[in-house]
C-alpha cells in the first residue's frame, strides 16, 4: 500500500518564508549591512573612470573595508591592556593591604579581650605580676611593669620576637593568655614552671619597654 504525502499547507509555508525573510531583514539592518553597501555604492560612484568589473571591486572593497566601530573595539582592547598593567596591580595591592588590616584587627580583638579579662575594673594599668599569676599560678615575679591596653598588644608582639607577621607564634602565646583568663580557668603552666614557653614569656616581660602611645593612636578606632 502506497502512502500519499501529507497535503502541504501553502498558507503555513508562506508564513514561514515571510518570518525568515523578516528575520533576515532585521539581521541586515541591525548589523549595518545595508549601510555598508551604501558606502560601497558611493565609493564606486566617485571612481573615475568607472570600474570595469563591479563584482571584483566589491570583493576588493570589502576586503579593505574598515568599520568605524572597529576603532572603538581596538581602543577598548588598549584600555583593557592598560588596566591590566596599571589598575589591576593597584587593586591587588589594595586587596593585600585590606587583608593585612583585617588580620591585624583580628589580633587586636584577641588582645583586647584578654586585657579586659585581666583588668575587670578598667584601670587601664595591668602589671606583669598579675599576668604571671594568671599564667602559672605563682604570684611571685621580680618585675611588675604596668601597661595600657594598647601597650599590651605590643607586649605580645615583643614575645613573638617583634615580628608582627609571625602568626604561628602569635596564636600560640595568645592561646596561653586566653586559657589563663577564661572563666574558672586553671593556669596553663601550673606545676610546669620550667616550661620553655613560660620562661620565654618571663624573659620578654623583663626586657619589655612599653612604647609611648600618641593621643591619635590612643583615640583611634579599636576592634570590639
Amino acid at each position: 500500500m502506497e502512502y500519499l504525502p501529507e497535503k502541504i499547507n501553502l498558507h503555513v509555508v508562506k508564513k514561514e518564508k515571510e518570518k525568515k525573510l523578516t528575520g533576515f531583514r532585521e539581521y541586515i539592518a541591525d548589523n549595518d549591512v545595508v549601510m555598508a553597501f551604501v558606502k560601497f555604492l558611493l565609493h564606486v560612484r566617485k571612481q573615475s573612470p568607472w570600474v570595469e568589473d563591479p563584482l571584483v571591486e566589491l570583493h576588493e572593497y570589502f576586503e579593505n573595508y574598515r568599520d568605524p566601530s572597529w576603532d572603538d573595539f581596538e581602543q577598548m582592547q588598549k584600555d583593557n591592556e592598560q588596566m591590566e598593567k596599571e589598575a589591576i596591580p593597584e587593586l591587588e595591592a589594595k586587596i593585600e593591604q585590606l587583608q593585612k588590616d583585617i588580620k591585624s584587627a583580628k589580633k587586636h580583638t584577641r588582645t583586647n579581650k584578654v586585657y579586659r579579662a585581666l583588668d575587670p575594673e578598667n584601670t587601664d594599668q595591668v602589671g606583669t605580676k598579675a599576668m604571671i599569676a594568671k599564667l602559672s599560678g605563682n604570684a611571685k615575679f621580680d618585675t611588675d611593669t604596668k601597661m595600657t591596653l594598647d601597650q599590651f598588644y605590643f607586649l605580645i608582639i615583643h614575645i613573638c620576637e617583634n615580628n608582627e607577621d609571625d602568626d604561628e607564634s602569635f596564636d600560640k602565646f595568645m592561646t596561653y593568655f586566653e586559657n589563663a583568663t577564661a572563666e574558672e580557668a586553671t593556669p596553663p603552666f601550673a606545676g610546669d614552671l620550667d616550661n620553655e614557653d613560660l620562661i620565654k614569656i618571663q624573659e620578654k616581660f623583663r626586657s619589655f619597654e612599653p612604647p609611648e602611645i600618641t593621643k591619635e593612636e590612643d583615640e583611634g578606632e579599636k576592634p570590639e
